[in-house]
């Protein structure tokens, strides 16, 4: 008789590619496959062609399907279909809100945030028309994993299914993620020159996306006149890159479109004077997590997920308030050592 199989959608892992899905999922398939022992599946894995996952060993009951298709391509529908008759597995896990729309095959999904009903007015028609049938499939056969109360709760919000058919799974962070005394400081200088970052900054990330909000942090910079440098990592630097220079602050802040390896970004955040997460909304916010686990002090955006995820480990501001960033900067670079550690040692 032959073993079960269950599929894996991992397309969304792809090198060069940082944001938080992506990175979860490679956590989720890399980790999946360190406790896994020998059992009665088979384990079969959607990637593209040029998936870092495909560089690693994993055990012989792991198999990967080179797909043409790309993790957010509708015609992925249609790709994901094949392969599910192909292999015919006992269930679909996606790791996302990419899931198979024309099977039946009982599913198992992970639904980060509902950011896309809740700020619809930042999505395409398509896209809207792509999520109310979303959420028609996960009310039939399905069983979702979301990452926070906050989700579940917006899950229930705008889908009417039943919340014991949601689980809620906080996201871990991998141990590359560590404070900055356990870096070789050579290493540290080496990824310093790699990446032209200045000698004291503060860090913040996001994508282009409006919700992300990374103008605000940029008017805050302005508005207090800091000595240290602001370092922003984001997907379409060319964006950013006009006002920054419409301000005159060429100098001052530096913008990173990619990082190559987790490794480097873990050292940013380590070597950072804060780290700061403006934005207006977030299932989770792994960034402060990561940042938190490297010993960096954070400032938060005070809204939606993020007091869940760091309770008392941040100083939280109001994201729609420059002045108010300006001023958590300000007070985040007076405080004592002693200060900053009671902060930091709560998380």
């Amino acid at each position: 008789m032959s073993k079960p199989t269950v599929m894996i959608d991992a397309r969304v892992v792809e090198t060069h590619v940082s944001h938080g899905i992506s990175r979860y999922t490679y956590e989720l398939i890399h980790n999946f496959s360190l406790i896994f022992s020998e059992s009665n599946i088979n384990v079969v894995i959607l990637v593209n062609a040029h998936s870092c996952l495909l560089q690693k060993i994993f055990p012989k009951e792991f198999s990967f399907e080179i797909m043409k298709t790309r993790w957010t391509n509708i015609k992925g529908q249609w790709e994901i279909l094949c392969k599910i008759n192909k292999f015919k597995p006992v269930f679909f896990h996606s790791p996302s809100f990419i899931i198979p729309l024309f099977s039946k095959i009982p599913l198992l999904a992970t639904i980060h945030d509902m950011n896309h009903v809740s700020l619809a007015k930042n999505y395409s028609l398509k896209q809207k028309i792509y999520y109310k049938l979303l959420a028609k499939r996960l009310m039939s056969k399905s069983r979702v994993i979301t990452v926070s109360e906050f989700s579940k709760g917006e899950i229930l919000k705008h889908i009417p299914m039943h919340g014991s058919k949601i689980d809620v799974i906080y996201n871990g962070v991998s141990d590359i993620f560590k404070p900055k005394y356990l870096w070789d400081p050579e290493e540290l200088e080496t990824t310093k020159i790699k990446y032209n970052l200045p000698e004291n900054y503060f860090f913040t990330l996001g994508n282009h996306k409006p919700h992300k909000n990374l103008n605000t942090v940029i008017d805050a910079y302005m508005a207090g006149n800091f000595s240290e440098s602001l370092v922003i990592l984001t997907d379409k630097k060319d964006i950013l890159l006009k006002k920054i220079e419409e301000l005159r602050l060429e100098k001052k802040i530096h913008v990173l479109q990619s990082i190559s390896e987790s490794k480097y970004l873990a050292q940013i955040y380590a070597m950072s004077a804060c780290f700061i997460y403006p934005s207006f909304y977030e299932g989770f916010g792994l960034p402060i997590l990561e940042a938190a686990a490297c010993g960096t002090l954070v400032i938060s955006s005070d809204q939606t997920s993020m007091p869940e995820i760091l309770q008392d480990s941040a100083i939280y501001f109001n994201p729609y308030s420059s002045k108010d960033l300006s001023d958590k900067m300000a007070k985040a670079k007076n405080l004592s050592a002693e200060e900053k550690n009671k902060i930091i040692q709560n998380a």
